[in-house]
């Protein structure tokens, strides 16, 4: 019985000494498990840190850049050449200007008395300004009374009556006669014909015929003598019922003209008769002109006494352009332009190189350099001609030695 207990608590003891001693084993290598493992992390991290630092020296010493490095990548690139081809063409010297398209001339006329009426006033105006006059055709009404614009180079300066003889009554009778109305009196003598067309043009207008003692007339306040047509009324000075003031109309006439005002280096190189290119930026239109007239050179002095209201001429020479063929009043007139002188030109094509391709030696001898293949240079001894707008001709000394094409150095 004791023996049972002591076998079986000696069995016990050494079951729980066995679990112990296992438990205990278990333990160590757990605990030796774990700082396995630990010391693995702590060599990730020191190798993680280790490849981290050596891609940042990477990027670093691709970024950062010492002072030295930094002044460098900031100079100058390496130098190139500049270069252009030689070219075969006619060589022009040219001066450019702006100028403005304008009525051939103008007039101002103002009625200054009416029949029957105790004061003038604008009663009706047919036309706005802008609109293109007609021989025959009334500009405005006064009073109640025509302005009536009839062909005549000669200003209107008295009343045209019966019995009237001059230059003045041909200009009416002529202008009678282009609208039709049949004039068979002698030419400069204001007949029973020349009365009769006048009658006609009055009434067919509207209105009754002016008369006098001897028949009917033509009175200075109804009719206005315009030198070329198609006129264009350039303004009208009042309102319906506003009383007349000087001028009341003013008449653009003759054809289109562009006037423009040359400093004085560019005026002195221009002659009459040169021709010009006429462009309109705006419209997209070119036209060919001539130069007809050069004033004399004003230095732009303020107006003398009794010019109130005037203003200083620009300085320079006062030029006319006259355009080869007609010019579209509606469109061309008033268009701000740009003029384009031929001063000179040579006669045929020449070898051109820009200017900056010549280069003068101490001896005074003039060379270019041309670039050939492989950018081999070499020097051309050239003798130089015409100079305009940049480019020079070039006569070369050796005969071929420098052809249209080629590539000259004109700085790097």
């Amino acid at each position: 019985m004791i023996e049972d207990v002591l076998t079986r608590t000696e069995s016990t003891v050494g079951q729980e000494t066995d679990e112990r001693t296992h438990s205990s084993a278990n333990s160590l290598d757990g605990a030796r498990a774990s700082r396995l493992v630990h010391r693995q992390r702590i060599f990730l991290w020191i190798t993680s840190g280790a490849a981290v630092l050596a891609i940042g020296g990477l990027i670093a010493s691709t970024v950062v850049k010492s002072p030295a490095q930094l002044a460098a990548s900031q100079g100058p690139p390496p130098a190139s050449l500049l270069t252009a081809q030689v070219q075969d063409q006619v060589l022009a010297q040219q001066v450019v200007a702006r100028g403005n398209v304008v009525a051939g001339g103008s007039i101002t006329v103002t009625p200054t008395s009416e029949q029957g009426a105790d004061a003038l006033v604008l009663t009706r105006a047919p036309l706005a300004a802008g609109s293109t006059i007609k021989a025959g055709q009334v500009i405005a009404e006064v009073s109640g009374r025509p302005l009536i614009a009839l062909y005549g180079r000669l200003p209107a300066y008295r009343d045209l009556k019966p019995g009237d003889s001059g230059a003045d009554i041909s200009e009416l009778q002529s202008s009678l006669e282009s609208l039709g109305y049949a004039d068979v009196d002698a030419s400069g003598y204001f007949g029973p014909g020349t009365k009769t067309a006048v009658k006609e043009l009055y009434e067919h207008l509207g209105y009754n015929p002016a008369t006098t003692d001897t028949g009917y007339e033509l009175p200075r306040s109804e009719f206005v003598f315009i030198p070329a047509f198609p006129a264009t009324l350039a303004s009208l000075n009042g309102t319906l019922g506003s009383t007349v003031t000087a001028p009341l109309a003013t008449i653009d006439t003759g054809a289109l003209v562009v006037t423009a005002t040359m400093d004085q280096t560019d005026g002195q190189l221009l002659r009459e008769g040169m021709k010009v290119q006429i462009l309109s930026e705006s419209l997209g239109q070119s036209e060919a002109g001539t130069l007809t007239t050069i004033g004399p050179y004003s230095n732009g002095s303020s107006p003398g006494p009794g010019t109130a209201g005037s203003t200083a001429p620009e300085p320079g020479y006062p030029i006319t352009v006259t355009p080869a063929g007609a010019l579209n009043t509606t469109t061309w007139l008033g268009e701000n332009v740009r003029l384009t002188f031929t001063t000179a030109a040579s006669p045929t094509k020449v070898l051109a190189v820009p200017v900056a391709a010549i280069t003068t030696g101490a001896d005074g001898g003039t060379t270019v350099t041309v670039l050939g293949p492989g950018n081999v240079e070499r020097r051309v001894a050239v003798r130089v001609g015409m100079t305009a707008n940049g480019m020079c001709q070039i006569i070369p000394v050796t005969t071929g030695s420098i052809g249209v094409g080629q590539s000259v150095v004109t700085g790097q």
